[in-house]
């Protein structure tokens, strides 16, 4: 019906011609000399008698459409249009009102969700994982000090070179050699330098001492108690790197594991959301076959009946999308959980391999077996 309050749009104004233009203005359109013995329009209201309603199929009348074409009819049937199909017809676009208003409340609420769990989600913490390895390796350091010690050989008048036992100086540090008191110089002979480090281990003679003469060697660093940290030193870091190792492995394992258990639930969620999407698909299908018997409904409780079903799906498919968002934002989560994980473990492959270059024993150890060569080294030649 053209009056309807409720429209959005303005109907279109349209122009009467013809017989619509004389009715509207009233004009007798059944002048009495055109229809002879038949009463006018306005001695038929004038009648102050009853008519049937069966009777009111007898009398023509205009049915004037939407866009202004003129059609017609009988009075009853006419009457019968204006009391369903009118009715009809603003049940329909008043359903379709509502229905979009509520619609339009459920995509709010969805909107609100959404950026409520996008924030959570950037603001969401994974945990972190760490092999947790002994990082302190010991750094050995050479003992120094000051010895005075007398060879462990004794002069007998033959033999040229001689060696300081247990005592020593590096390059550049004071090492004295002393006969029978006396502090030799490098007139005398020249000093014995180790094979196997830069260390001065010893003194020969150019002529050799008499029998009897004592000889005695000053040096800064005692030769066992060198390789003494070293040696300490390979123990530990040995120790440390086979605990490492292990640390290493166990690592590997447990997060082999939580790679596992993510992926099963990775698994789990997409099944849900495939679930989820479908029902979406025949909620869709369901809502667009109710809305079109809705707008081609016949009845107000036709009208009625599908706008209700149409309500009924969009609060369902509004609560699957809520559904659907959060399984999303869980598959994100995991997402990120894996991504952690994988961080986690390439951070700690790299640390690993780092302490266990820097608690490499290998220098250390030939430390060590350097200091036992110079040791063997300065002990007294067998005689001949």
């Amino acid at each position: 019906m053209e009056n309807r309050l409720f429209l959005l749009d303005a109907p279109e104004e349209l122009v009467p011609t013809g017989l619509t233009a004389n009715i509207l203005a009233g004009v007798d359109v059944t002048p009495e000399s055109e229809y002879s013995g038949k009463i006018t329009l306005t001695q038929l209201n004038a009648y102050s008698g009853e008519l049937k309603a069966e009777a009111l199929t007898n009398f023509k009348t205009i049915k004037i459409e939407k866009d202004g074409s003129e059609s017609f009819t009988n009075v009853a049937k006419l009457l019968l249009e204006l009391q369903q199909g009118g009715g009809v017809e603003d049940a329909i676009e008043e359903a379709i009102i509502v229905i979009d208003s509520k619609k339009g409340d459920f995509q709010l609420q969805q909107s609100i969700d959404k950026l409520r769990g996008e924030m959570n989600f950037l603001h969401s913490e994974v945990e972190s994982y760490n092999a947790g390895f002994e990082e302190r390796f010991m750094i050995p350091e050479e003992q120094k000090g000051s010895y005075w010690a007398p060879s462990w050989e004794t002069a007998d008048g033959e033999r040229s070179r001689f060696m300081a036992r247990d005592i020593m100086s590096k390059d550049g540090e004071s090492f004295l050699v002393v006969l029978n008191g006396v502090i030799v110089t490098g007139e005398d002979g020249k000093f014995v330098n180790s094979e196997f480090g830069p260390y001065v281990i010893g003194f020969d003679f150019i002529v050799a001492p008499s029998v009897g003469d004592i000889v005695e060697f000053h040096g800064t660093r005692t030769t066992g108690k060198q390789s003494s940290p070293y040696e300490e030193a390979v123990e530990r870091n040995t120790t440390i790197n086979d605990a490492n190792k292990v640390k290493m492995e166990n690592f590997d394992s447990e997060m082999a594991k939580e790679l596992a258990n993510k992926e099963v639930e990775k698994t789990s969620i997409i099944e849900e959301i495939a679930r989820l999407q479908k029902s979406l698909e025949e909620l869709d299908a369901s809502r667009n076959e109710a809305y079109e018997l809705l707008v081609s409904a016949s009845s107000i409780d036709d009208v009625k009946k599908h706008s209700e079903k149409v309500k009924s799906i969009d609060k369902e498919i509004s609560s699957i999308l809520g559904e659907l968002y959060g399984s999303n934002t869980q598959l994100r989560n995991i997402d990120k959980g894996i991504d952690s994980i994988q961080n986690d473990i390439s951070r700690e492959t790299v640390l690993y391999k780092t302490l266990a270059k820097e608690g490499d024993t290998r220098e250390y150890q030939a430390i060590v077996d350097m200091f036992k060569a110079i040791d063997t080294e300065q002990k007294p030649e067998p005689a001949a």
